[in-house]
């Protein structure tokens, strides 16, 4: 009975180890299918390194209706965005400071008058100008409505910039910045940039918006910051008060050549110990979502020192000068782990539709609708090509 039994044993045991050494072999061999590893969207460093067709799709993925998506529920769309470099050493960015100068804001104006040199202090190498200018939109007059404020006592002097000695530059931006006024409570530092860009679009009002147009160059990258404890508060409807508004008036304006990023220091949406500080009136979810749209940074009216978010900041600022702005976020459509982008050198645009592409440029990451590269983008005529998720 014993033998009968431990012989039956002994075949189970041989049968199942068997198939279990089967199934493990299976599973091996699937492991280098394709689809079996993944990247995440965002950490790639320029474009893949196999050769490609310039004059084909953007590496990474065909366009939709050649190479037929993974998920067949999304809808992808095809775009190329053309850059030219007019010099090598073309590394110029114009930065417009919003400030809250409601009666809350004595903290916050303090705190970055005494860190603001972080923030200079990050840009140096480029060709960089700053000018500020008020959240307080009610009336056309100084210190309000998109007009730079004067940073010498004369009032002649509306920007600071990188020809200056950089200590009183710095001087400059603590003094306007702590200014004792108690502007407008409806804080529409949106609206203000608007104002401040339409100022320097204007060509009408010589004596006016001329520190308007002196700052805002165009062949220049475009950064805003703005500071404040409350929300977007328009006392009447206006579109200027969109984010989405701001942005397309920006590309439209400049033909879509203008790198714009919105950065904001204010009360996180959610930080209720935030928001019960020091006077602070509301949760600044209007700028929140600009900053995100452009890949600016956020930060907290409520840090101790503004030291480290200016920082980020200005590292922001300088890879404006070394990045290409698309019109969306690339992505992986077909599903191969790769983002479907590519930025290649135009050899020829003279009577030939499409231009003609050469040689890839790699070196590069990719942040949100930004390719940022680690150094200048040398002097020519570029092409990105890349597929977005179409919007509804």
């Amino acid at each position: 009975m014993n033998r009968k039994y431990g012989l039956k044993k002994r075949q189970f045991n041989i049968l199942f180890y068997t198939g279990l050494f089967a199934l493990v072999m299976v599973g091996f061999n699937n492991c280098s299918q394709p689809g079996a590893l993944t990247v995440i969207p965002g950490e790639k460093l320029g474009s893949s390194s196999t050769p490609t067709d310039p004059t084909d799709n953007p590496p990474g993925g065909n366009p939709p209706g050649q190479n037929p998506p993974t998920n067949p529920e999304k809808k992808y769309v095809s775009k190329s965005k053309m850059v030219t470099v007019n010099s090598a050493d073309n590394n110029k960015v114009d930065l417009l400071v919003v400030v809250d100068n409601s009666s809350s804001m004595g903290t916050e104006q303090a705190n970055m008058a005494a860190r603001f040199s972080t923030l200079i202090d990050q840009l140096q190498g480029l060709d960089w100008q700053v000018g500020v200018i008020t959240t307080d939109v009610s009336s056309d007059a100084n210190l309000k409505d998109g007009r730079l404020i004067a940073m010498d006592t004369a009032g002649s002097q509306f920007i600071i910039n990188s020809q200056m000695d950089i200590n009183r530059a710095k001087e400059d931006f603590a003094r306007v910045i702590q200014r004792k006024e108690s502007g407008s409570g409806n804080e529409q530092g949106i609206k203000a940039t608007y104002r401040a860009l339409e100022r320097a679009l204007n060509s009408a009002n010589a004596t006016v918006d001329k520190p308007n147009r002196d700052l805002i160059r165009p062949d220049a990258a475009f950064a805003v910051l703005v500071v404040t404890d409350a929300n977007e508060t328009p006392k009447t409807a206006d579109t200027r008060n969109k984010g989405d508004n701001l942005i397309n008036f920006v590309t439209n304006s400049y033909g879509g050549k203008k790198n714009f990023i919105f950065n904001s220091i204010i009360v996180k949406s959610g930080d209720s110990a935030c928001k019960a500080k020091d006077g602070n009136e509301s949760y600044g979810v209007a700028y929140e979502d600009i900053s995100q749209k452009t890949d600016g940074i956020i930060g907290t009216v409520c840090a101790v020192d503004y030291g480290s978010q200016l920082k980020l900041i200005g590292d922001k600022v300088v890879d404006q000068v070394k990045s290409i702005q698309l019109d969306c976020a690339p992505v992986d459509s077909n599903g191969d782990g790769k983002l479907d982008v590519g930025v290649f050198e135009v050899t020829s645009t003279v009577g030939v539709t499409p231009a003609v592409l050469g040689r890839e440029l790699q070196g590069y990451v990719i942040q949100g609708r930004n390719l940022v590269f680690s150094d200048y983008l040398p002097e020519g005529s570029f092409q990105a090509k890349y597929v977005c998720e179409q919007s509804n």
